[in-house]
């Protein structure tokens, strides 16, 4: 079965669903009876296994079913709107960034390892870029804030995003959704779900998304770019031959046949006089752009090039779970991904050729984990388990800097390759144990093993006529068109392959459980937690700026509670946290004195030292029957501390301690209110309004000005009339048009930032039957 066959196949059930809605609604919608006060018990697999989540000692933010699709949960970006403290970004070229209570890993690549790691049905997403597909018919969605290193293994040091997806049915069930909105965007997504034997279980779910573009070029009105075309789809096969064994088999697929986002061109770094000097005199156009004003509408981007993604993914995930009895159970994930895409991106902003990327790369990627837990003693619950990864990222950059001031005038070529191989085995043994020491009292003690091996290979290569030799033949090096030129060590140029290296580190977390009583916990919990190291792919002069960055640690301190309140209608809890950060990874310079002047050329280095310290506190009332209504906020407060001098984002070297940490905004809240109420015995009208806010932040290290992220606030407003299983609703998002921005960078001499989307509305219709 191809892909296109899966996808057509859950968009015409889909379809079948909503044309028979009508008919069935008489049937099977059951009246409205009296529905009962207090909030809802939310249920979690946080610590990989199902408990309330009042009872797990972590921050948790939890979506629903329900909640992901009225609030229009389409990626995990969207996330950070129903989530304090979690910054959702996109690098220049499209790499998406995630920071969690001022965690994260800012990096271009496609082999950018994250701080906050992407999880469905257990399973890791190891590179950032694979959870564009995660969305599909999904069941929960739970953030898990804080270090996640012993359960759930390393790079996830600012904490976890567990997708949980709809499993098969043992009767028949369909449904669909369609959705239309602004920008004629067309979202449709259905599913099947039912028994194909006695034994043997089937879920097919699929989903497409397109819309027009929503972009206007500056400098060309009819010009317009931001078209969506999105498709994804997903096989689950559960066969149960015996009580006590389960197997699940999903496969899934995704494509991406988008237009990128084109940034907004902010101007030349003030600080490179030379910049500005080679601009004004050759390309006076890019000194003297039209300003883009305070419209997220207004982009510009090569009027030569058409800008497009190309972007297939496909999974297969085997799970196997075997439960002789309830004292122990042994489960076995096995997953292998296959990533490709081939997109070609405007990072300047402008229709020159100042930065123009086609960006080719694969990633590939084996999982597999083993692990035995059980219950002893009635008070005693433990998990042991080893995995083993093996990935590889193939990336090759082509860039056009044809009319920037380094393509004209400094390296002398206008168009270049840069080239790199990652390969990495990762493998790891945890161990997990929760104990009562006394009645109301417990313990979670927990560590993991972590060994990685590491294989590399990278150059840059200048395509067209170059300058470059000028240097290189300084030096004694001849580069000719179509070589590598990056220096290696020997000082001759050509390939750089490091000797393969390993990093290990030991993560651990210890805590103690205080249930009061049935509605109150207090814990306190200790922690470490790893980032492992990894290489970049830079355009890069020289083997100095592709060396193994070190890996990151946090050692976290939290003391939190959680209280139940007003017989169930009231929700409190709180968290306080210390992290002593060691080894930031983060997109800094390194001075190559080879090179004429000792300049300094992009690398990824080590922040030694740095703190983030926060509070956290979230009030959930239902103050009458129907109405709920959420009330959140984080305090951060991140600093470098010790010494720390490197490059800034505008190239100036300099002492950064000091300055807090990039996208770690100081406040950030959420508040939240649903609303459903009964109309008639057969219909109800439900209501929903949320507001998102987020404090001012800088995108770099050193509080570079052009690089501030304003504070921001947004507003969603949802209404609809529900009657049984058919839902009809009206939406808005951004519904103030507040115009902002997520992210600021410098590539080369442009400074560019994306902004926010601008407001959308539509209505929706979903039925399931």
């Amino acid at each position: 079965m191809n892909r296109w066959t899966l996808i057509a196949a859950g968009i015409v059930s889909a379809t079948y669903c909503m044309s028979a809605a009508a008919q069935l609604i008489a049937a099977t919608a059951p009246t409205q009876g009296e529905v009962q006060g207090g909030l809802a018990e939310i249920v979690v697999t946080a610590e990989k296994r199902s408990e309330s989540i009042n009872d797990v000692p972590i921050t948790v933010t939890a979506l629903s079913e329900s909640d992901v699709a009225k609030l229009g949960i389409t990626d995990p970006g969207e996330l950070a709107k129903v989530t304090p403290s979690l910054v959702a970004a996109k690098s220049a070229w499209g790499v998406p960034v995630y920071s969690l209570r001022g965690v994260g890993f800012y990096d271009n690549s496609l082999s950018a390892v994250p701080a906050v790691t992407i999880y469905v049905d257990e399973v890791p997403l190891p590179f950032s870029t694979l959870g564009s597909f995660t969305s599909l018919d999904v069941e929960r969605i739970e953030v898990l804030k804080g270090p996640q290193g012993t359960l759930y293994g390393e790079n996830s040091t600012g904490g976890a995003i567990n997708y949980l997806a709809n499993k098969p049915t043992d009767t028949f069930h369909s449904g669909g959704e369609l959705s239309y909105g602004r920008f004629n965007d067309l979202d449709v997504s259905g599913f099947v779900s039912g028994s194909l034997t006695d034994t043997l279980l089937a879920r097919l779910s699929a989903h497409k998304e397109t819309a027009d573009p929503w972009q206007h070029s500056l400098t060309r009105p009819n010009d317009r770019l931001g078209a969506k075309d999105i498709s994804n789809a997903r096989l689950l096969l559960e066969w149960k031959p015996r009580s006590d064994l389960t197997m699940m088999l999903n496969l899934n697929i995704g494509e991406d046949r988008s237009e990128p986002q084109a940034p907004q061109f902010q101007g030349i770094n003030p600080e490179n006089a030379f910049a500005l000097f080679v601009d004004g005199t050759f390309h006076p156009a890019l000194l003297h752009y039209p300003s883009f004003g305070n419209n997220a509408f207004n982009a510009d981007w090569n009027a030569n090039s058409r800008f497009q993604l190309h972007v297939d993914q496909d999974q297969g995930v085997l799970t196997i779970d075997y439960d002789p009895s309830d004292a122990i159970g042994l489960k076995s994930i096995t997953s292998y991904i296959y990533y490709h895409q081939n997109n070609l991106v405007d990072s300047d902003g402008t229709y020159l050729s100042d930065l123009q990327q086609n960006d080719y790369g694969k990633v590939s990627t084996l999982y597999q984990e083993l692990r035995l837990h059980g219950n002893a003693f009635n008070d005693l619950k433990w998990i042991v388990g080893a995995n083993f990864e093996k990935s590889q990222v193939i990336e090759n950059t082509s860039a056009d800097i044809s009319e920037g001031y380094e393509g004209c005038c400094i390296v002398g070529f206008g168009k270049n390759d840069d080239f790199s191989d990652l390969s990495t085995k990762t493998k790891a043994a945890y161990g997990n144990l929760d104990f009562d020491l006394t009645h109301g009292l417990s313990m979670t003690t927990g560590v993991r093993y972590t060994k990685k091996d590491f294989e590399f290979a990278t150059c840059t290569i200048p395509l067209d006529q170059t300058t470059v030799n000028a240097v290189f033949n300084a030096i004694g090096n001849h580069v000719p068109i179509g070589s590598c030129f990056t220096l290696l060590p020997n000082r001759t140029s050509g390939l750089y392959t490091p000797p393969n290296l390993s990093q290990s580190n030991t993560a651990w977390r210890v805590g103690l459980n205080e249930k009061l009583n049935h509605d109150t916990l207090l814990y306190v919990s200790a922690s470490k937690g790893f980032k492992g190291g990894t290489y970049p792919n830079i355009s890069a002069g020289s083997y100095k700026q592709d060396v193994l960055v070190n890996q990151e640690s946090v050692l976290t301190y939290e003391a939190g509670f959680k209280a139940t309140l007003d017989d169930n209608r009231m929700q409190l809890n709180g968290a306080v946290f210390y992290y002593d950060y060691r080894n930031k990874q983060v997109l800094g310079g390194v001075h190559i004195p080879e090179f004429f002047g000792d300049p300094a050329f992009p690398a990824l280095v080590n922040v030694p030292k740095s703190y983030i310290k926060g509070a956290e506190l979230q009030y959930i009332v239902s103050p009458l029957t129907g109405l709920t209504m959420d009330f959140e906020t984080t305090y951060l407060d991140t600093k470098i501390t010790g010494h720390f001098f490197n490059t800034d984002i505008a190239g100036v070297d300099r002492e950064l301690a000091g300055y807090s940490l990039p996208f770690s905004p100081k406040w950030s809240a959420v508040v939240r209110a649903d609303y459903t109420h009964p109309l008639t015995n057969d219909y109800s009208a439900y209501y929903g309004a949320l507001w998102h806010y987020q404090a001012a932040s800088n995108s770099s290290l050193g509080g570079v000005q052009f690089a501030d992220l304003p504070s921001y606030g947004t507003v969603d407003l949802q209404a609809g009339i529900e009657k049984g299983n058919l839902r009809v609703g009206l939406w808005g998002r951004n519904v103030l048009n507040k115009y902002y921005w997520t992210n600021v960078y410098l590539l080369l001499d442009a400074i560019d930032r994306f902004a926010g989307i601008p407001a959308t509305y539509g209505v929706s219709v979903s039925y399931k039957y």
